[in-house]
């Protein structure tokens, strides 16, 4: 019996009869989470072969390890992958063990680096500098004004102004459009 999602429920255990020679597991068997179609013996048996393959070099220093109370990345995988009889299964079940804890820890250092990465690819990306004088742009934009289908309210005119007297890294198309998009919303 063991407390699930909609309560109390009962689980059934698979065992089989060990005769004669038969040695006696020395971990216990995992329950992995699973999908139809994927049985917990083909899935045991995978990530066995994948365990087999990975290289789990930790990744701390030692005194890093230390300092935080975190366990080897090689024996957290291999506590919470075989976990030997004995273990605390509530701690197993609630993810209280310094496994766990290890985990977490290099679950949330990846999340960090991988935001770290893209915040500094982002702010290597710059806008592109316009090639057209500054000047060339008031000219272009200065007889869009008179060609409008209304006439400029007086904050509109303002803004008109305002955009036209504005640094050489905006051009005046910015006030224009936001004057134009202003009136066209009347």
């Amino acid at each position: 019996m063991r407390t699930g999602f909609f309560g109390g429920e009962i689980i059934h255990p698979r065992f089989r009869v060990l005769r004669g020679e038969n040695p006696l597991p020395t971990a216990l068997t995992p329950i992995y989470p699973t999908t139809a179609g994927l049985t917990q013996a083909r899935l045991r048996r995978l990530i066995e072969e994948a365990l087999a393959r990975a290289q789990l070099d930790d990744t701390l220093p030692e005194e890093v390890l230390k300092r935080l109370g975190l366990c080897g990345f090689r024996e957290a995988v291999d506590t919470l992958h075989h976990p030997r009889p004995g273990a605390d299964e509530e701690a197993l079940s609630r993810r209280t063990l310094p496994a766990w804890m290890r985990m977490k820890f290099d679950e949330l250092l990846a999340q960090q680096l991988s935001m770290r990465k893209r915040y500094r690819e982002r702010k290597a990306r710059r806008a592109p500098v316009l090639k057209a004088p500054v000047e060339k742009a008031r000219r272009l934009t200065s007889g869009l004004i008179g060609r409008l289908p209304f006439q400029l309210t007086r904050a509109q005119q303002r803004t008109w102004e305002r955009s036209n007297s504005i640094s050489r890294n905006h051009t005046p198309c910015t006030g224009c459009c936001k004057a134009t998009s202003a009136a066209a919303r009347r």
